[in-house]
């Protein structure tokens, strides 16, 4: 099984790779069009999303966009496990040193289950089983809230797979999004 996450790991990184920037930024476009027709969505009125990386629909635009009307709240790693932030500005982000990704620099906000959870995620399937970068930063924080959150994957449209494998500490997503599609799960489960 780690191999085969393994693998299909670096077959992924490689299709984003050969993505421009221009496309990029075009499928960013329709995802986030998409996200914001979901009613949970419409209806949530805070947000966890992520500062993206590289390899990541790009996020920057659309936290910027959104923090005016919901309470935008971004993950930092702490050790081996995400704590939450809420987002103030792109001018309170700072670079974080284990894998240089902005995080806010405000305070932590303890025992927070935001109404919506964007979750990146190098690979999904039409089942909306996610492949994370193999940390289980996400699964660890995602089975400690109290409360169940809706979540939405988003992601590239190279980044749908035929299947995902999963052991059973993996969290399934309840939605993905790409800019071809939208998945919905069967029940919210891991």
């Amino acid at each position: 099984m780690k191999k085969q996450k393994k693998e299909l790991r670096q077959s992924i990184k490689q299709k984003i790779k050969q993505l421009s920037d221009e496309e990029k930024e075009k499928q960013a476009e329709m995802v986030f069009t998409r996200l914001k027709g979901l009613p949970q969505f419409r209806f949530a009125e805070t947000v966890m999303l992520f500062w993206s990386m590289d390899d990541e629909i790009p996020t920057h635009s659309f936290i910027e966009e959104i923090s005016g009307s919901k309470r935008v709240f971004l993950p930092v790693i702490k050790g081996d496990d995400i704590i939450v932030k809420p987002y103030i500005s792109a001018e309170d982000m700072q670079p974080e040193m284990r894998y240089n990704i902005h995080e806010p620099i405000g305070d932590e906000v303890p025992n927070i289950n935001p109404d919506l959870i964007i979750v990146p995620g190098l690979a999904f399937d039409a089942d909306c089983n996610r492949l994370g970068r193999g940390k289980g930063y996400y699964d660890r924080f995602l089975n400690s809230l109290d409360v169940a959150s809706s979540l939405v994957g988003i992601c590239f449209n190279e980044q749908i797979v035929d299947q995902i494998p999963v052991d059973e500490h993996d969290y399934k997503v309840d939605t993905v999004i790409t800019a071809q599609s939208l998945y919905l799960s069967e029940k919210h489960c891991h």
